[in-house]
């Protein structure tokens, strides 16, 4: 079933890729945040996200007019910034949370999880517990608590299906409320 904004989002592309420039505006627009979000959340760096973004989406709009609506358009931004990110973590051989990904947190209530714990306040205790997980969980988490994508977009950007999204979240943060657990509520 799609929503309106998956229909809307078509349209646009559909209007880009006859060369309205307004259209592809507001595709920029409307993609950018959850982009950027996810970006500065595996970089940690603002003025890298900010060029990593601005070459994710100069690819493609110079790749345009054959792009083909075969997956949500945040989907396939993910996978052109997922490719960069790699590239340039070769080069420097270090991808973690950063430090300031609390900022995109910190005004919302975006876990919607049943752990006995604060995640606003014990932010940076959980920010060393996600080093513990595999790469597919730490995309996984922040492309759904970060960037906020569904599990369909989070299904798509990974090539795989909505169960297995739901599997790796859960033993996601199964692990970390463990090692929560076991590291700071010893003595509780």
């Amino acid at each position: 079933m799609e929503d309106t904004n998956s229909k809307n989002l078509e349209t646009l592309i559909n209007k880009a890729k006859k060369g309205d420039k307004l259209a592809f505006s507001q595709l920029y627009n409307e993609l950018y945040t959850p982009l950027f979000r996810f970006v500065r959340s595996r970089t940690g760096d603002h003025e890298r996200s900010l060029d990593i973004c601005q070459e994710v989406f100069l690819k493609w709009y110079n790749s345009f007019e054959n792009y083909e609506i075969r997956m949500k358009p945040l989907s396939y931004l993910i996978m052109i910034a997922t490719r960069i990110i790699i590239n340039d973590s070769k080069k420097q051989n270090s991808v973690s949370l950063p430090d300031e990904a609390e900022e995109f947190i910190a005004d919302e209530n975006i876990v919607s999880f049943d752990i006995n714990f604060d995640f606003n306040l014990d932010f940076n205790r959980i920010k060393n517990l996600f080093e513990e997980l595999t790469e597919n969980q730490k995309n996984v988490l922040i492309m759904r608590y970060i960037s906020d994508a569904d599990t369909e977009t989070i299904a798509q950007t990974l090539d795989t299906n909505h169960a297995n999204i739901r599997k790796i979240e859960s033993r996601a943060l199964q692990k970390i409320k463990e090692l929560y657990e076991l590291k700071y509520n010893k003595g509780r």
